[in-house]
């Protein structure tokens, strides 16, 4: 019989400062991994004209979507998303952190 609770099976780290120190791994060695890569890039001041119409793309992009009124309602609740994601993800550590000290973990 299967198990009401989910689809998939999750599990739990009693301890977040692990999960928390390797998402900072994780992104202090992406950052090194692409500061490397432009730095240490043959850069040719004849390649200077291809960065010039990407940026000028890439603004042409931008000004057509900042311009929708669609965009300017999303901007309005964006806080209020972010706020709810937050609170979310503070209410989902603490009821996995009180899990974890009752003893409901299942591992």
């Amino acid at each position: 019989m299967a198990k009401p609770t989910g689809l998939l099976p999750t599990t739990h780290s009693a301890r977040p400062k692990v999960e928390i120190l390797a998402a900072a791994f994780l992104i202090s060695a992406g950052v090194v991994f692409e500061w490397l890569e432009i730095s240490y890039s043959h850069a040719n001041v004849a390649n200077l004209w291809y960065i010039s119409l990407v940026l000028k793309t890439i603004w042409n992009m931008a000004e057509c979507v900042l311009y929708t009124p669609a965009l300017q309602e999303a901007l309005r609740f964006s806080p209020l998303a972010l706020l709810a994601a937050g609170f979310a993800m503070l209410w989902s550590v603490r009821r996995a952190a009180s899990r974890t000290s009752n003893g409901e973990l299942n591992g």
